[in-house]
């Protein structure tokens, strides 16, 4: 899959952070070779591999080292030597997908939690690499933030970009993955489509996982695996 959203599920300890820490090479493989576009990571610096694949913490306070959320985002590029053509071009950009036009000029460290996740989501999404990793980026954030992100999400895969995120919100990967992956205890349980892998709830508690509430309400009704409340609605109306 080189383009679109694949989300990753299962419960904490899965393997998911894990796995997606070997994309980047902030882990090596103890056993067997992991290739990122043909390259082997245990061959090459993390610094080179960002070229390859871009990822956000699950906590940005991992993240987070500028003084001003612009040179937060400006750094990655900058560090990529991107020219200031096009590092001008991928922050700005970033910027306004993030909804960040208002705080650029403040420490990230003065805003609060949710929005200090879409800077460090924005810091990543400017060094414009071809793989995007973000790891639970809906974690603490509204409603407006959760869509904000999903729509940054369908417009990189739009763009070309095969975006990983890793979530426990359901309710997000039904609405934006074209591929859902859940784990459990570091095996590979399901890996399809959401209506697919939301269509097995027997396999998902394997996870600790529960299909939507839309999908579940479906499957008390006695329904195939419904995606949305449209879907619902066209077989009871």
């Amino acid at each position: 899959m080189d383009s679109g959203c694949v989300c990753l599920l299962g419960q904490n300890g899965a393997g998911k952070t894990t796995f997606v820490k070997h994309m980047n090479g902030l882990l090596s493989p103890t056993e067997g070779t992991v290739w990122v576009d043909g390259t082997s990571t245990k061959e090459t610096r993390v610094a080179q591999l960002a070229h390859h694949v871009g990822l956000s913490f699950q906590n940005p306070d991992d993240q987070l080292f500028h003084d001003s959320v612009e040179s937060e985002i400006r750094y990655g590029p900058q560090n990529l030597d991107f020219d200031e053509e096009r590092t001008d071009q991928t922050v700005e950009r970033a910027i306004s997908r993030l909804d960040l036009e208002d705080v650029r000029e403040r420490n990230p460290y003065d805003l609060g939690m949710p929005r200090r996740k879409r800077v460090a989501v924005a810091s990543v999404l400017a060094m414009d690499s071809p793989t995007i990793v973000l790891d639970e980026p809906t974690g603490g954030q509204d409603a407006p933030g959760t869509e904000l992100l999903g729509t940054a999400v369908e417009e990189l895969a739009a763009d070309g970009t095969l975006v990983v995120v890793i979530t426990h919100d359901v309710g997000f990967a039904r609405r934006h993955a074209d591929r859902v992956i859940a784990l459990g205890r570091g095996e590979l349980l399901l890996d399809g489509a959401p209506r697919e892998v939301f269509g097995k709830p027997d396999v998902l508690a394997e996870t600790d996982v529960d299909p939507p509430v839309i999908t579940r309400i479906g499957h008390e009704l006695g329904l195939s695996t419904v995606l949305s409340i449209d879907e619902l609605f066209e077989y009871v109306g």
